[in-house]
């Protein structure tokens, strides 16, 4: 999806906002950094992502890796 809003929007108008779901978060990142992207959009100690879904994961906190 990235790779097509690329060839709209510049990288350096975007940012990524990425929820860890499936905990491919970091690895998303660090696709969009190849890509050009520079800006992430991500949480505070985790904290974020779906509350109101039983079991589901937070955002990629600050400093994951």
């Amino acid at each position: 999806m990235l790779k097509s809003v690329l060839e709209i929007v510049p990288a350096q108008r975007l940012a990524c906002h990425f929820h860890d779901m499936s905990g491919m978060a970091l690895a998303n990142v660090d696709m969009a950094l190849e890509d050009g992207i520079r800006i992430f959009d991500s949480a505070a100690g985790g904290v974020g992502g779906r509350p109101y879904a039983p079991g589901a994961a937070g955002n990629l906190p600050p400093g994951n890796s």
